[in-house]
């Protein structure tokens, strides 16, 4: 039986979307945070991207067309964004997962 939930939430393309909703996540102070299900139904080819800590600042996005492979690394990885960013971001988005690893790698 196939189950359908609609959301009140903007859509948009994982390949043209993503790097520009994570930077303005990230820039309003917020992290972002992909769902790869909702409800207890998992996506099959798409993922909710919260803005985690960014208040309303940042609305919550429904990627689709996300590859299977990503799909799979957000599944099973936490936390997901230094991938995506890594893998699709600009130098940008590279500095800011370099910035994050510098400070855990820091000991307390």
């Amino acid at each position: 039986m196939e189950e359908r939930v609609r959301l009140n939430v903007r859509t948009g393309d994982f390949g043209r979307d993503l790097v520009p909703w994570m930077k303005s996540c990230l820039r309003a102070g917020g992290v972002p945070i992909f769902k790869t299900r909702f409800l207890g139904l998992e996506f099959e080819d798409s993922v909710l991207g919260i803005c985690y800590g960014s208040g309303s600042a940042v609305r919550s996005l429904l990627f689709t067309n996300v590859p299977r492979e990503d799909l799979a690394r957000m599944r099973s990885d936490s936390p997901d964004w230094p991938y995506l960013a890594e893998k699709y971001g600009d130098e940008e988005l590279r500095g800011l997962v370099r910035q994050v690893r510098q400070l855990r790698s820091v000991s307390v």
